[in-house]
């Protein structure tokens, strides 16, 4: 499995993150309560807003240009990127409640917020109206949610151990326990082959890819690590650690090498210009041979 590790600037101590894939950026919510953004593919990192306390999520808005921040104790806010700092925020709603994790609904007009007590409960974006969408679990630590397979996907501790739970957000009904390593500390529900589950677990962050269907389950390398969050850069897994983001290659399903070419002018010096994102799909300049063949004189 390859590997790459990305150093954080000392003092950022991640406590929640999700990753852009658009702009190649890790967002970061702090233990000291910063919005941080890290750039994976040249390392540019910028404290982008402070003051939140304790912040369990930091969301990507479905506008491209917005984030929603979710503080502990049940802060819900809505923040331009740039200056993402809690006094430019704007409240969408205080529930009252500690809250362990966040993420938005498929339809991304809904805020989906997991809380200590064990409730699912969505969040209009445009009301603040909070929806109850399932209930009953026993002592929840994370959420993460497959769109595609409409899951939301709780990790929660019960009598007898870790268990994922996923949730149909259409009916709200939960399905059966699935049991995990009890040192899991990170989730990532998408698809993977399928609906299914990545973990990372214990003070070495073991991998595992654990399907919600029935699949066996898959281990991976360790990260070599503690993990506090994961996310996923099309083929890469990427694991925020406490000092680094650290990126694995573990075999996932590829996304496209998107090509574009201009509507004009097409042709600059006798050749056809094209733009290729590369760092979109994880690649470097040196990762990918060009062949240009000329035709007769």
């Amino acid at each position: 499995m390859a590997s790459w590790s990305f150093p954080l600037p000392p003092g950022t101590t991640p406590r929640c993150a999700t990753f852009d894939p658009a702009r190649n950026i890790v967002w970061i919510g702090t233990a000291a309560g910063d919005v941080v953004s890290y750039r994976l593919v040249d390392g540019t990192h910028l404290v982008r807003g402070s003051g939140y306390g304790d912040p369990v999520a930091v969301v990507l808005a479905p506008d491209g240009l917005s984030l929603h921040v979710v503080e502990a104790a049940g802060g819900v806010f809505s923040v331009f990127k740039d200056e993402a700092g809690r006094a430019r925020a704007a409240p969408v709603a205080m529930l009252g409640q500690a809250v362990v994790g966040a993420a938005m609904h498929p339809d991304d007009t809904r805020l989906l917020v997991l809380t200590a007590a064990g409730t699912l409960r969505a969040i209009d974006l445009a009301t603040g109206t909070p929806a109850t969408v399932a209930g009953g679990f026993t002592d929840p630590v994370a959420l993460s949610v497959d769109a595609a397979s409409g899951l939301a996907v709780i990790l929660d501790d019960v009598a007898g151990g870790l268990e994922l739970r996923p949730v149909a957000l259409d009916t709200g009904n939960a399905g059966a326990g699935i049991s995990v390593d009890a040192g899991t500390t990170a989730l990532l529900a998408g698809q993977f082959g399928g609906a299914a589950a990545l973990t990372a677990s214990g003070p070495a962050g073991s991998l595992s890819l654990i399907g919600l269907e029935g699949q066996p389950a898959v281990l991976g390398e360790d990260v070599g690590m503690p993990v506090v969050a994961l996310a996923r850069w099309e083929s890469l897994v990427l694991g925020v650690a406490a000092t680094s983001i650290e990126a694995r290659e573990w075999a996932l399903a590829t996304g496209p090498l998107t090509i574009e070419l201009p509507i004009a002018p097409l042709f600059t010096g006798g050749y056809a210009r094209a733009e290729i994102d590369l760092a979109g799909a994880g690649l470097g300049p040196a990762d990918v041979p060009f062949a240009i063949e000329e035709g007769p004189a």
